[in-house]
C-alpha cells in the first residue's frame, strides 16, 4: 500500500441537503484526514455544496443512476457524474461493466463491491469483470464485503475479518492489476490499522456512517511505521 489509507464512507443517497449538512461535519470531526485519504459519497445533487468547505475530502456518489439499454446511453450517464461533479462512484456487481464504464467515460474513478463468502465465489464474482481491458482494471477499484457485511447478521470477529480479506486480497492480485483493494468493516471498528497491516489492504470502506460513526468517538487509522 503507497501512501495514506483510503477511509470511504457514505451517507444515505435518499437524504435531503439540509439533513447531509446536519450529519457531515460532526462525522468529519471523528476522523482525522491527515491520518488516511477520505472519500465521501453524498446524494446527488449535494457536491457543489460540501466541496469548497471540506477541500480535504473527495465527494463521490454511492450508485450510478438507473442506467439500461432503454433509458440512458453512455455519454448521458458520463454527463451525469460529470454534472454531479463526482470524484469517484460506488457500484454493485450487477451491469458492473458497463457502469464501469459508463464512469470512466466520465473520468470518474469507479469502487465495485463484491459480495462473496469463499474463495469460489470470489474468483466467480470477478470472473464477471473478464472482459474489461488490463488498462480498464488499473482504473477501476475493488471493495470486498464478506458474506455481505451491510446486512446486521454478518458480526465476524477480528482474526476471521482479517483471514477474509487477506484471501481476498490474494486472489484479487492474482486476477488484476487493480487500482486499490477495500475491505467493508463492520459498524464499530475503531482501531482498523490492524486490519490494514495483516490483510494488505489499501483501504476500508464503511456504510451508512450516520448509523455506525454515531456511537464511536474516533476512528484510528495510523499505522506505524
Amino acid at each position: 500500500m503507497a501512501g495514506k489509507p483510503i477511509f470511504l464512507t457514505q451517507l444515505a443517497s435518499d437524504l435531503s441537503l439540509e439533513k447531509t449538512s446536519e450529519l457531515l461535519e460532526p462525522i468529519l470531526k471523528r476522523l482525522n484526514p491527515n491520518e488516511f485519504q477520505l472519500l465521501m459519497a453524498v446524494p446527488y445533487g449535494f457536491i457543489d455544496q460540501f466541496a469548497p468547505k471540506y477541500p480535504e475530502v473527495s465527494f463521490g456518489v454511492d450508485h450510478l443512476l438507473d442506467i439500461n439499454e432503454g433509458a440512458f446511453t453512455a455519454p448521458i450517464a458520463a454527463r451525469i457524474l460529470t454534472e454531479a461533479k463526482a470524484q469517484f462512484v460506488i457500484l454493485r456487481l450487477n451491469q458492473a461493466v458497463p457502469k464501469i464504464r459508463y464512469a470512466l467515460k466520465a473520468g470518474v474513478p469507479p469502487f465495485v463491491v463484491i459480495e462473496a463468502d469463499s474463495e469460489e465465489a470470489i474468483r466467480q464474482q470477478l470472473s464477471s469483470l473478464g472482459e474489461l481491458k488490463p488498462e480498464e482494471k488499473q482504473k477501476l477499484s475493488l471493495i470486498y464485503d464478506p458474506a455481505g457485511m451491510a446486512s446486521q447478521e454478518f458480526r465476524p470477529d477480528r482474526e476471521k475479518l482479517i483471514e477474509s480479506f487477506s484471501l481476498f486480497r490474494k486472489v484479487v492480485d492474482e486476477a488484476g492489476p487493480f487500482q486499490n483493494v477495500l475491505g467493508s468493516i463492520p459498524e464499530n471498528t475503531v482501531d482498523i490499522a490492524p486490519l490494514l497491516q495483516a490483510s494488505h489492504l489499501d483501504g476500508v470502506y464503511l456504510q451508512n456512517a450516520q448509523r455506525h460513526l454515531s456511537q464511536v468517538e474516533s476512528i484510528v487509522v495510523k499505522i506505524d511505521a
